[in-house]
């Protein structure tokens, strides 16, 4: 059956834009009961903006080079699921929702030259005890080939009715004898900058009055943005290798605190916390891993 709602963008979308109409059209009620509407979202013929590249890279302390980054792609499709959080028909509120799981499969390098496009969807739910999580796909597509892939998890808090008894939450093993790969000190206004090339400006990033009246001690960086910052050495990886980056979000990391990374690697993947300051919990747990086996973003959640 095909989505109930098709967006198609010739353009990216315009972050106004989205956040006026997730106002405008904000849902406070999702009944489970309900048929779930499906919404697919589509821009394509993308031409990579060479200087757009540049200040991402250097924002990222990524170094400069002829393909895109493992997480450039999210600020292609990132203004596009925006799109769907916030469309009138979407679960709820795009302002209730919190980013929680990020998972992504590169199948290759892409080339700054290569003519892009994106599919997203909006493919599913879940009710959980406190309560619910929603699943939106992404696809970066060259001339057709899939060439990255991304399922992301958001969460919004409430009670939505009878909970999935069968639901597992991610989990990573505790890292043991990890050493500290990297740190450094998050300045302000770091969410303000980064928003502009990621399409996440959503004020817990960059308000700090709007982050306390949401629960939160102050605004907190983007996860996209620690993680860029985090995972520069998968650029030296050899071409041959897929690239898989599963990513739990626990906790923020806020702005004016230092972070902190550490890891251990192995033969082909590196397993990493990253911690804020004072805070002995790890904010982000992830897993990077390097492979050749021809496999899909699903076949790796499956074998999971």
């Amino acid at each position: 059956m095909p989505p109930a709602i098709e967006l198609l963008y010739k353009r990216r979308p315009v972050e106004f834009m989205t956040y006026l109409l997730g106002l405008l059209g904000a849902s406070n009620h999702f009944d489970p009961k309900d048929p779930f509407l499906r919404i697919s979202a589509k821009w394509e013929k993308i031409k990579i903006d060479k200087s757009h590249l540049h200040r991402f890279n250097k924002l990222c302390r990524i170094t400069c080079h002829d393909n895109l980054s493992l997480l450039y792609p999210f600020t292609l499709v990132y203004p596009v699921f925006q799109r769907i959080l916030g469309h009138k028909k979407a679960p709820l509120s795009m302002f209730r929702v919190l980013n929680t799981r990020m998972q992504v499969l590169q199948h290759r390098k892409i080339d700054i030259k290569e003519n892009l496009s994106i599919e997203c969807n909006l493919t599913g739910y879940r009710v959980l005890a406190k309560g619910l999580e929603i699943y939106i796909s992404s696809a970066v597509k060259s001339d057709g080939e899939t060439v990255w892939e991304n399922i992301q998890t958001f969460y919004y808090r409430g009670s939505f009715g009878e909970a999935d008894d069968s639901y597992t939450p991610p989990f990573f093993k505790p890292i043991l004898d990890a050493s500290i790969i990297d740190k450094w000190f998050l300045p302000q206004n770091t969410g303000r900058k980064f928003a502009r090339f990621s399409g996440d400006g959503n004020p817990i990033h960059t308000s700090k009055i709007w982050a306390r009246k949401s629960g939160f001690k102050r605004d907190f960086a983007q996860p996209m943005f620690l993680l860029a910052n985090s995972l520069e050495r998968q650029q030296n990886v050899k071409s041959e290798y897929k690239i898989y980056l599963d990513v739990v979000l626990k906790g923020q990391i806020y702005y004016e605190h230092q972070v902190v990374v550490k890891g251990i690697s192995g033969r082909s993947n590196t397993r990493f916390d990253l911690y804020c300051q004072e805070n002995n919990r790890p904010c982000i747990s992830g897993n990077i891993e390097f492979q050749k086996q021809n496999k899909t973003l699903s076949d790796l959640i499956m074998a999971a």
